[in-house]
């Protein structure tokens, strides 16, 4: 799959770090908003972008 994408185990592993660093902050971000407003609220507001990723995924090539 890297040949495929065109991407380094370097790059692989500088996104993982973003990833990682990023659901760090969400935690702290939304934890106190899940606390005051309900976990249903903040998950109607997650979850559109979270069925969208997949979608473009499939748009997704080296040469693009």
């Amino acid at each position: 799959m890297l040949k495929q994408l065109n991407i380094s185990y370097t790059t692989v592993a500088v996104f993982n770090n973003v990833f990682m660093i990023s659901m760090i902050v969400g935690y702290k971000v939304f934890g106190p908003l899940v606390d005051r407003y309900g976990s249903k609220a903040i998950l109607s507001i997650l979850i559109p972008p979270t069925l969208i990723t997949p979608i473009l995924w499939t748009f997704n090539r080296p040469d693009a």
